[in-house]
């Protein structure tokens, strides 16, 4: 036997050895947990075969294990949070709203990337495989869902527009700046006592259209779709009759509009908001259309309708105080009100073009 493959045997032995402890521990976890749900088996079933392979491989093979699955750190953790979800009556899934931020806080690539880790989460616990570093990130997201508790809250919602940038002049005194990462975005903090004068002053100069102004109570730390779309409608193709005897038209559908997704997670103690605050503008702002002479020489013609929609995206994260309300400007957009394009004054900005402001308020 040479002196490499005595190395390869010894750090063979050596590798058996700390999976021997990984076996040991992952028998307890499937005690533990094989019977709560099929999720949970399927973890335990994935690793132990990782184990089972790493022990009962030749020196060859032990040689090109990817060490690293076990020897980068990583730790099992479990945490409860039955105390958060039980209470959640709005949703099927309220763990669904703790993994979409453990997933946006620790980043996607954590999860998929050079160090093997896995989360999978159901309504009793998150169960976490990965490094003592993002042990303790996943541990300070839970724990904040943990104290901040699931009560529900209620929060209005303005979806406004305006014809010049202006405004910003008129309000500086009572606006105070808040960071965003967006480019064309700002946002700002104000008193909810200063609200009205500050839709009056848009009112009176900037032409202030609203698109609603809807007001929804949900349980804290669960996400809120407020959507204020509209079904607009499209002649898309004409296609033969599967019934024979001619031609039929295809219709297709465009939701024209903005949709508001709004997750807020507010501290135990009242203070603090620290909400995901996303926006969806669609807007149909035309259709070209297309004559087409009817088949087989008959008189008359079919139109067909290509639409030209105009998108926008916006998700930030924001934290501000409880007791204040927050005034977002998601930037210069496409209108997400439709039929109000041609609003007066809206050529300062280009052809149908607007400043949508979002204004979130917590109904005490």
């Amino acid at each position: 036997m040479n002196a490499q493959t005595q190395d390869a045997r010894s750090e063979r032995f050596k590798s058996k050895d700390w999976l021997a402890g990984q076996l040991r521990q992952l028998r307890i976890f499937h005690s533990e947990y094989q019977s709560r749900n099929r999720a949970g088996r399927f973890a335990f079933l994935f690793l132990f075969a990782l184990v089972v392979t790493a022990l009962a491989a030749p020196v060859s093979l032990a040689q090109d294990f990817p060490a690293h699955i076990f020897h980068d750190g990583q730790i099992w953790k479990d945490y409860n949070i039955s105390a958060y979800t039980q209470g959640v009556t709005n949703t099927s899934r309220p763990e669904q709203a703790i993994m979409d931020a453990i997933l946006r806080q620790t980043g996607h690539n954590v999860w998929c990337g050079a160090t093997p880790g896995l989360l999978q989460v159901n309504p009793h616990v998150v169960r976490v495989y990965h490094t003592p570093e993002i042990q303790e990130q996943v541990a300070a997201i839970v724990n904040q869902y943990l104290l901040s508790g699931n009560r529900t809250i209620t929060w209005q919602f303005r979806v406004m527009t305006v014809n010049s940038p202006a405004w910003r002049v008129q309000t500086a005194s009572f606006l105070r700046a808040a960071e965003t990462q967006s480019p064309g975005s700002s946002a700002w903090i104000l008193s909810a006592s200063d609200v009205p004068n500050l839709v009056r002053i848009l009112q009176e100069r900037y032409g202030l259209q609203q698109v609603n102004s809807p007001i929804a109570t949900v349980h804290n730390g669960q996400p809120i779709t407020v959507n204020l779309t509209h079904p607009r409608q499209y002649v898309r193709g004409v296609y033969p009759d599967p019934n024979g005897g001619g031609f039929r038209t295809a219709t297709g559908l465009v939701e024209s509009g903005c949709k508001l997704e709004f997750t807020p997670l507010v501290t135990g103690d009242d203070r603090i908001v620290d909400a995901l605050v996303q926006v969806h503008i669609d807007n149909l702002e035309r259709v070209y259309d297309v004559n087409f002479p009817t088949p087989s020489g008959r008189s008359g013609s079919f139109k067909i309708q290509t639409p030209r929609i105009d998108q926008f995206r916006f998700q930030e994260r924001f934290m501000w105080a409880a007791d204040r309300a927050l005034l977002i400007s998601v930037g210069i957009t496409p209108s997400p009100i439709p039929e109000r394009n041609n609003v007066p004054g809206l050529s300062a900005l280009g052809g149908d073009r607007v400043e949508t402001l979002i204004l979130i308020v917590r109904q005490q």
